[in-house]
């Protein structure tokens, strides 16, 4: 049920989109092919299948816009201010939507929205940074501002690019047309696009945010079209090559996206946990995995400590060794790491995401390994046993 969420605010993502594209290009059927190529672009499909922050932003940041849209600037700001505490980076977006106030001299409507934005956020940081201290900062603000590399920029603008090409090449139109892109588009994808490439710690999910303004880019592209061929010739071609490129998105969804780390025999390993183990002995392991298989197994997590990401590692949070050392003195004997293992059998890479890898060669021996089918990184999840002197 939890996994509805992502889906629900897609779906509202697109008709807001919609509302949005209505409203700014006059016509109606200019906002469904907007929201159509939201809703059926490639980072949506292959991001709505499971729950992240960024869906809540998307969704708030889009509602702020219609809100701004339509004079509500109190509202706009609440709903921009939310934005922000669901992830830092809504920032981004809405400092790209209020730029066009400070060259227009719109000051009034800036300082309701920022205002708004500005007190609904400052208020509830500032009551859990009153309740928990100077932790508050260093692990919700210190912490993700990007101190650590993530995943290779180029890799990322690669994928993108040759996953969503149309709604890219939505941006080279005005070229031809000639005229200035309404900063409604063109200032949150430049500051976004900015944003990507600067920011050290970026991941594939947060193009969502981009995709918005690609897929109203394209209605301004329909708007300046239909001034120069007839309106019912372009509606309709654009319209038949949107539903061809949806199509087309959701069979490579399909293929290549849909299993991709999806663990088959999470039942099979839980029994094999099982068989291992005794009644109320706790298991650990890698947080994409080992949770689920105690769960299935009836074993709970030791200490609960179901959260393992690196992250919390690298942003020195959690250190790694302390950790290791803890396991070791509570005797935890079964460990469920993913791994990318060779054809001979040899581990490449994958335990040391979890515990330190002089760790698993000192006190741990491979006891049983399941096949992943397709996944990102690993090829295997791997259940350790372990044996401390």
């Amino acid at each position: 049920a939890f996994n509805f969420i992502p889906i629900i605010l897609t779906a509202v993502d697109a008709v807001v989109i919609y509302l949005i594209g209505k409203r700014k290009f006059g016509f109606a059927m200019i906002g469904a092919i907007s929201g159509l190529l939201y809703l059926f672009s490639y980072v949506v499909l292959a991001t709505t299948d499971f729950v992240s922050g960024v869906h809540v932003v998307v969704t708030l940041l889009l509602l702020g816009a219609l809100a701004q849209q339509r004079k509500r600037y109190v509202l706009a700001g609440v709903l921009f201010g939310l934005s922000g505490l669901a992830k830092l980076y809504a920032g981004v977006v809405v400092v790209a939507l209020l730029l066009p106030y400070i060259w227009k001299k719109k000051w009034k409507e800036l300082l309701v929205i920022g205002g708004a934005a500005g007190v609904v956020f400052s208020l509830v940081m500032g009551l859990f940074w009153f309740v928990v201290g100077s932790v508050f900062y260093t692990t919700v603000i210190a912490s993700h501002f990007g101190f650590i590399q993530g995943l290779s920029h180029a890799k990322i603008f690669t994928f993108f690019v040759r996953h969503d090409a149309f709604l890219v090449i939505s941006v080279v139109f005005f070229i031809y047309f000639r005229r200035l892109v309404p900063s409604l588009l063109v200032l949150p994808v430049v500051v976004l696009t900015g944003f990507f490439l600067f920011f050290q710690d970026i991941y594939y999910l947060y193009f969502k945010m981009l995709v918005v303004f690609l897929a109203l880019w394209w209605g301004w592209n329909v708007m300046e079209l239909q001034k120069i061929f007839s309106r019912r010739v372009v509606i309709s071609v654009i319209l038949v090559i949107v539903v061809g490129v949806s199509g087309f998105n959701v069979w490579r969804y399909i293929q290549e996206q849909s299993d991709v780390s999806v663990v088959d025999d999470v039942d099979v390993i839980a029994e094999y946990v099982v068989s291992i183990t005794e009644d109320g002995e706790v298991v650990y392991g890698d947080f994409t995995v080992a949770p689920i298989v105690a769960l299935e197994a009836g074993r709970s997590i030791w200490r609960e400590y179901a959260d393992t990401n690196i992250k919390f590692y690298q942003t020195n949070m959690f250190d790694m060794q302390e950790r290791a050392d803890e396991i070791r003195e509570d005797a935890v004997r079964v460990i469920v790491t993913k791994a990318l293992i060779d054809v001979r059998g040899g581990i490449l890479a994958g335990p040391e995401s979890v515990l330190p890898i002089s760790f698993f060669q000192d006190y741990c021996t491979v006891s049983k390994v399941f096949p992943i089918a397709k996944d990102y990184t690993y090829n295997s999840v791997v259940v350790w046993e372990c044996v401390y002197d």
